[in-house]
């Protein structure tokens, strides 16, 4: 391959139109078998820049610049070819391509101005809206960022989807960073229902729950994680645990010993559930 790949940058000096292009795409075969493709970037580079018909390598440059991490030509590229574009489907994809790649590159302001630009054509896109938002959030901009997730989450027609518990997860930062652990309580509740297979959102409904003493939603969420049977980061014994632990903040001394002495049933050697029984015992 290392011979290959010497004829083919030879040749693109010598070649000229389809020839000169079909060189360039048999050098980019050869270094990426040899992982080689900063040399493929340069030989595709120099081809689309001295060809007329160079414009055709579009395609594989973008692909050479995706696998190299050069996001910010990435980016550029998309941009381009989203202006260029006729269908509105089609400028919402790129602009939204554009934007992630900007952000990838670390411009964050051109990031969501071609994120900005994809919502303006496609509402419902959510992958660009989730971006922008973050990006809002960010950048302190909370007001903005509600204003997106929130036209997001009309899109959605409140369908319960993974896609409508990512946004109201971001509704959920917008609340705690402006101090509200109510709202985001709230949000993360809605998320928990819009997605009941991640089993991480309801663990997280426990643990804010149970820190800011919302009880009962606290003692729903373990319930629902007691009745688990995949993984969670909040295991079985544990949740039998800490509704025990909340029963005797309740008052529920019998109730408490209950739920704790499940917990060291799910789990003998679960010393902290042994500890508490001994204390409220």
């Amino acid at each position: 391959w290392e011979g290959v790949i010497e004829a083919c940058k030879k040749l693109t000096v010598l070649t000229a139109n389809h020839e000169q292009i079909d060189i360039a795409r048999i050098l980019t075969d050869a270094c990426r078998r040899t992982g080689q493709l900063e040399i493929a970037r340069r030989g595709l580079e120099y081809v689309y820049r001295e060809n007329i018909d160079g414009i055709s390598l579009r395609d594989d440059l973008k692909q050479i610049y995706e696998e190299i991490g050069a996001w910010g030509e990435l980016a550029s590229f998309h941009a381009h070819d989203a202006n260029a574009a006729e269908d509105p489907a089609r400028r919402a994809d790129l602009f939204r391509k554009a934007g992630t790649a900007y952000l990838k590159a670390g411009d964050m302001d051109t990031a969501l101005l071609a994120l900005n630009e994809a919502l303006s054509l496609e509402p419902e896109n959510m992958e660009a809206a989730v971006l922008a938002i973050d990006i809002e959030i960010e950048n302190g901009d909370l007001e903005g960022a509600e204003a997106h997730a929130t036209d997001a989450i009309d899109a959605c027609a409140k369908k319960r989807s993974p896609e409508l518990a990512a946004l109201q997860l971001r509704m959920g930062r917008i609340a705690e960073k402006n101090g509200d652990k109510v709202g985001q309580l709230n949000w993360l509740e809605q998320a928990a229902t819009s997605d009941r297979s991640d089993a991480g959102l309801i663990a997280r409904v426990a643990d804010l729950a149970e820190e800011i003493q919302e009880w009962e939603t606290a003692l729903k969420a373990l319930r629902n994680i007691s009745l688990m049977k995949g993984d969670c980061p909040i295991s079985k014994a544990e949740s039998f645990f800490r509704q025990g632990r909340i029963a005797y903040q309740q008052g529920d001394e019998k109730r408490a010993q209950l739920f704790v002495k499940k917990a060291i049933q799910e789990d003998k050697d679960y010393q902290e559930a042994i500890d508490y029984l001994e204390q409220i015992s």
